[in-house]
């Protein structure tokens, strides 16, 4: 998987909940989506740049769930 096409999704089953992963982002990838069930994050796959893989992204590294947080390969758009 090449390191420059990846970016991260969030797992819900997984997830905490704990927004840790909104705090150190450096790109402001994770926000809040509105939910009157409880709070959710999301990865705005846009603005995700994977931060060169699991082993480097600050979201992963500080995570406190184990798996939370999956690595997704880019799909290249077809050009028109």
């Amino acid at each position: 998987m090449s390191k420059e096409n990846i970016f991260f999704r969030i797992v819900e089953e997984k997830c905490i909940d704990c927004g840790i992963c909104r705090e150190v982002c450096p790109y402001t990838a994770v926000y809040i989506e509105p939910n009157p069930l409880r709070i959710r994050f999301i990865v705005d796959e846009v603005r995700c740049t994977g931060c060169g893989g699991e082993e480097h992204a600050l979201c992963v590294r500080f995570c406190p769930a184990p798996g939370a947080l999956m690595e997704m390969q880019r799909v290249a758009q077809p050009t028109v």
